[in-house]
């Protein structure tokens, strides 16, 4: 029994070959565009139509952000006639098969939101439970290719098992579909989580404030980018690691209720983690700044520098009394390395030292460094012994740098 166990654990590892999570993925999700966390409830097919071509326009696509992933908002609250889930008629008159049309020919893929349990986390919209197989056979039919699973009204049994049943189910359409767990982190999905699913949320839901972490909350842990940042710091949460398996922290605030250090620290963050970049906020009429942040080219590189060998970041260091933080991630055998020097304090900017024995994880001792400033766009230091010191990081700010031995 054990071993039929183990081999129908990872029977449905999920690694199917779908494109859209063979790399850490990228795209936006509707959450906070026209609407703020969900908390108006709006998406709708001339909004996506418009999204769609920003991204083409701005160069979103061409960068790889590749999935627009309709949250908690597209769907009818009633089932057809026939027991199959059906796109609200007013939001979507065109149905969902033509908007896949419409996404496929600008290089888009189309992603869809239900819950493993009987209704969705917001107004009374029908969830998937009982319906796994005719969920799933509806969306590949239509064309989704991402299939996000919230967890509200969640049903009898552990989270693993009825993910596990959810996940059966896609992989039975035999089309190479991303399915996308959102558990909030709990049940130690980190443990479980690579071997049902290819995206898995490993934190709360991701609030547009720098602080949140209300008292006695459900789920636990702090909902704003500072609290994530922390939750993060956790070595269990990105064991697992790679190609078809990506820890999810939640989307992408970028520009909204944040100060512009404070979003390029949160980019910053998803970047070195490895995690999906799912902008949440409005990729139309993008700022220059904003747009600098999304399309910073040398960030999303390190998004998907760990894809073959797999290391994701760690904290060296974290002092909150005095909003010192340093992180690491190696890129790659024996090198480059990114840094990250984060101002997690409230008040006032710091200075941060770094020396290279620091680093660890098999780093050679008594090197010399060239550094880069990954933000600035500029080599900052040459053959830099020992270390370095980054000078007035604002209050949630960061420095983020890439190390290269000095040859």
């Amino acid at each position: 029994m054990y071993f039929l166990s183990l081999f129908f654990t990872f029977a449905f590892a999920y690694d199917n070959g779908s494109p859209l999570a063979s790399l850490s993925p990228r795209g936006w999700n509707s959450w906070s565009t026209d609407d703020i966390a969900g908390l108006l409830d709006l998406c709708f097919e001339g909004e996506i139509h418009e999204v769609a071509d920003s991204m083409v326009s701005s160069g979103m696509v061409a960068a790889g952000f590749n999935l627009i992933l309709l949250d908690d908002c597209w769907s009818s609250t009633n089932r057809s006639a026939s027991g199959q889930l059906q796109p609200d008629p007013l939001r979507f008159p065109s149905g969902i098969p033509a908007l896949v049309s419409f996404l496929d020919s600008r290089g888009l893929s189309l992603g869809l939101y239900t819950c493993a349990g009987s209704k969705t986390c917001k107004y009374d919209r029908p969830g998937s439970y009982g319906h796994y197989d005719t969920d799933a056979g509806t969306m590949s039919k239509w064309g989704v290719r991402w299939i996000k699973a919230d967890n509200c009204s969640p049903p009898p049994g552990s989270a693993r098992d009825y993910f596990s049943s959810f996940s059966r189910a896609v992989n039975s359409t035999g089309v190479p579909i991303v399915f996308h767990s959102c558990e909030w982190g709990l049940d130690d999905v980190a443990a479980w989580g690579p071997n049902v699913t290819q995206v898995y949320r490993v934190r709360p839901d991701h609030l547009p404030f720098w602080w949140f972490n209300l008292p006695g909350a459900y789920p636990p842990g702090g909902q704003g980018t500072g609290d994530i940042i922390e939750g993060m710091a956790d070595p269990a949460v990105l064991a697992g690691q790679g190609p078809y398996s990506w820890p999810d922290p939640d989307v992408l605030h970028t520009g909204l209720f944040q100060t512009e250090a404070e979003s390029q620290t949160e980019f910053s963050f998803w970047s070195l983690w490895g995690a999906p970049l799912l902008l949440a906020t409005d990729p139309r009429n993008m700022s220059d700044f904003k747009r600098s942040v999304v399309l910073n080219e040398e960030a999303l590189d390190v998004q998907r520098g760990d894809a073959i060998f797999g290391r994701g970041a760690r904290r060296v260091r974290g002092d909150n009394s005095t909003g010192v933080q340093v992180w690491v991630k190696t890129l790659g055998e024996g090198g480059p390395a990114v840094i990250i020097l984060y101002n997690s304090g409230d008040w006032l900017p710091v200075d941060i030292s770094i020396d290279w024995e620091e680093l660890g994880g098999g780093w050679p001792t008594n090197v010399s460094l060239n550094g880069r400033d990954l933000w600035m766009h500029a080599d900052i230091f040459t053959a830099q012994k020992s270390g370095a010191k980054a000078t007035g990081i604002p209050v949630h700010g960061v420095r983020m740098w890439k190390l290269s031995v000095s040859v």
